[in-house]
This record gives C-alpha cells, structure tokens and sequence, in this order.
C-alpha cells in the first residue's frame, strides 16, 4: 500500500479508496490483519448478528427462524412415469399419431 502510494498516487486512491476513507493507512494494515486473526482465533464460532445479511447490509428485524421459505427449484422438476406416458399420449395425438398409441397398447 505504501509502495503504491509512493509510486501511482491516483491508481493508489482508486484502489484503496475505501481505506482511505475509513482512515487506515498502510502502516495500519499489519496490526488490524493481526487483531482479526486473534480474535478469530479466539472465538472462531461466533455467531452473526440475527439483523446482519453480510456484506455490510442489514435487516429492519431478525429473520424468522420457523418461517417457510420457498426451496429454490432449478430446472425441470421431477415428473412421475404416468406423467410421462400421459405427456407423450397428448403429444401423439395431437401430431395426428393415434395408431402408434393404439399400437402400444
């Protein structure tokens, strides 16, 4: 950070805009990588405010933890062999190809 300062001053502010904002310097970097390693250390299975989402975002209240929330579905769902047949059935006969269905039987 220090050498980037000394050497690019504007890719320096543009890479370390948020540092500088919150006013740490490159000589603080070393004490507060230090300070978090410890305190990982000492409580590594700390638990995250019920109100924090991550990222520096908050909730307006904790999340409900018996509330239902609707599970994530990628792609197709799974169908059942009746649904299937019953599927290829419509799809056959809309085509005009009854005597295959019947053939089947």
């Amino acid at each position: 950070m220090n050498k980037l300062k000394e050497s690019d001053p504007e890719a320096y502010n543009k890479q370390f805009s948020r540092f500088i904002k919150e006013g740490v310097s490159g000589d603080d970097l070393e004490k507060m990588y230090t300070d978090a390693h410890a305190a990982i250390r000492a409580d590594p299975d700390k638990k995250r405010d019920p109100k924090s989402r991550g990222s520096f975002m908050t909730r307006d209240k904790p999340k409900d933890p018996k509330g239902k929330y609707p599970k994530k579905v990628f792609g197709r769902q799974a169908i059942t062999i009746e649904q299937r047949k019953a599927r290829l059935k419509q799809r056959l006969t809309a085509a005009g190809l009854t005597e295959i269905i019947e053939f089947r039987k």
